[in-house]
């Protein structure tokens, strides 16, 4: 029978996904719910989800103000990992001591790798941290995809390291993004760190003979999905809209929209693995929580005992949630059909990152082109210009370049 999980995901008992989203408050909660600075509000609440991709369940919600960082939540989902579990997070939650406790208790992760994290080619005390985007354009300048057995971090932990030649237009995209942001900072990116932004790094503990290095890429997109389950609260169920300026009342709003999430997500838990068993096709999120939001299905439900005929509608009206056919594979047909992570860039994905930052790849192309060698000829070429042109005014005004009283 197929379960509707992809082959690469299937030794895995559990998966589990965590990221954060914040919802921006009344200013006169900052004291209690301080915002993250900068242009954001004075006032936020972080929500930290952590969920199970295989039976579509919440594992655990917790609530903080918007500034703290997402790293001081990473050694929490220690708690709830077994053996045979596998961790995909978003960047902020890396800490190699948190990557150190999966592998101890026989689970697995797949993890993005930050630039600043050093990483060695051996154990030995006195192995030296290599710089990879100069070792693998040296060693491997052809290579789009390389996979190999490194140490990182401090305590030099060993791990799998997979990184990707990434497509030019993919490159100039972010290293436009990298420059749009520093700019809003006054800084400018290094050149090491747009080198660093020319690769893909990812390092895991899961084995070649399960995962190949091409597809580890590919897996990793699964991390998005809990970025949809954001996308779906605040568009369907406005669990980003929190007025008022007492505490107790945001709290109240809070936890009785994340109950009726956790409840909405049992449903859709239920419909994913009925309709992937049944008719092996992918339920829309969107879709479902629709369907329980009209005509107050849920509510009904739930106050009138009445789960089982819910239940039961959703089964004789599982087509309706299902996602549509369409060219572009979703994420867990690529999984399922084991696509290399470079092959599944589709043109319509880089063309939402072109509209997104249009002339991301215009400022790259131009930056790379100019080295500090043609930039200061530059600047020497245009001052000497500028000075044969102050010549000629003054000759033109009889303004002597030195005054010969002095």
């Amino acid at each position: 029978m197929h379960d509707g999980h992809a082959e690469p995901l299937s030794p895995f008992k559990r998966i589990f996904l965590e990221d954060s989203t914040q919802c921006s408050l009344n200013e006169k909660l900052a004291d209690e719910f301080r915002g993250s600075g900068g242009s954001a509000s004075r006032s936020s609440v972080k929500i930290n989800l952590i969920c199970e991709f295989k039976n579509h369940t919440i594992q655990d919600i917790s609530i903080s103000s918007g500034n703290v960082p997402d790293q001081s939540a990473a050694e929490a989902i220690l708690e709830h990992i077994r053996a045979d579990d596998l961790i995909l997070r978003d960047l902020g939650y890396f800490a190699t001591d948190v990557l150190e406790g999966t592998r101890d208790r026989e689970a697995f992760y797949l993890s993005r790798l930050p630039k600043g994290i050093n990483i060695y080619l051996s154990d030995h005390k006195d192995a030296v941290p290599v710089n990879m985007p100069d070792l693998l354009n040296e060693k491997f300048p052809f290579r789009s995809e390389t996979d190999s057995d490194v140490y990182i971090g401090e305590n030099k932990m060993p791990c799998r390291l997979i990184a990707y030649r990434l497509p030019e237009e993919i490159v100039g995209l972010r290293r436009g993004k990298a420059r749009r942001t520093a700019a809003k900072k006054g800084r400018t990116p290094s050149r090491d760190y747009l080198k660093w932004l020319g690769f893909g790094f990812y390092i895991t503990n899961v084995a070649r003979d399960i995962w190949s290095a091409e597809v580890i890429g590919t897996v990793y997109r699964l991390r998005w999905q809990v970025e949809l389950i954001f996308k779906s609260w605040k568009s369907l169920l406005n669990i980003h809209i929190l007025k008022g300026t007492r505490s107790e009342r945001v709290k109240c709003l809070i936890y009785g929209r994340l109950i009726a999430v956790t409840v909405m997500t049992m449903c859709y838990g239920y419909a994913f693995r009925y309709a992937a068993e049944r008719f092996r096709r992918e339920v829309s999120i969107y879709k479902l929580f629709n369907w329980l939001k009209r005509n107050r299905r849920l509510f009904e439900a739930v106050h009138t005992e009445s789960s089982d005929t819910l239940f039961n509608d959703m089964e004789k009206n599982i087509h309706r949630f299902c996602k549509q056919k369409r060219t572009r594979k979703t994420t867990l047909r690529l999984i399922e059909e084991q696509i290399g992570y470079l092959d599944s860039f589709s043109e319509n994905e880089i063309g939402k990152m072109r509209t997104k930052y249009p002339f991301a790849d215009i400022t790259t192309l131009i930056s790379d082109a100019l080295s500090p060698f043609v930039i200061f000829t530059g600047v020497v070429f245009a001052g000497i210009i500028f000075f044969f042109r102050y010549l000629r005014q003054l000759e033109k005004n009889k303004i002597p370049l030195f005054n010969s009283q002095y």
